[in-house]
């Protein structure tokens, strides 16, 4: 999880920190979320690039209206929407980094599991499970794809 004093703004006391960071995001703790502590969640993301990595552009599009629209969420409708979307962003931006190689080489480990479960190899089942095989795969395929 992220810690609360690094989702701060500069100028922002101790109520302006995001109270859901420490929480597994059920739809009522999003509730009463102020538009100010998402904002700073979204530039946060922005600055580690996993904005647009993480998110689908529904979801990106849920927490931009949610910044512009409301002061509080009170919505019950809203705050189980906006529940599954700051799981999954607050795990990106905790991660930073890793979480790249962890999408690229989640792709990579099951498909690469499932051609060696087809070749007879029984154990490959499990390769797709394993976090060091799949950021493995990430980092190498990520760092083999030509840059121009």
């Amino acid at each position: 999880m992220i810690p609360a004093k690094a989702l701060k703004t500069r100028s922002a006391g101790a109520a302006d920190t995001l109270p859901i960071i420490n929480h597994r995001f059920a739809p009522n703790s999003v509730r009463g979320v102020s538009g100010r502590a998402l904002q700073t969640l979204r530039r946060l993301a922005l600055r580690r690039r996993v904005w647009y990595l993480a998110l689908t552009k529904l979801e990106r599009g849920i927490v931009d209206l949610t910044i512009k629209l409301f002061e509080e969420v009170r919505s019950r409708a809203l705050s189980t929407a906006l529940a599954s979307v700051l799981a999954k962003l607050s795990g990106a931006v905790a991660s930073g980094y890793l979480y790249r190689f962890e999408v690229v080489g989640k792709r990579l480990a099951e498909a690469l599991s499932a051609a060696a479960v087809q070749w007879g190899h029984e154990d490959a089942r499990f390769w797709r499970y394993n976090l060091s095989y799949i950021r493995c795969l990430g980092i190498n395929y990520l760092n083999s794809v030509s840059k121009a």
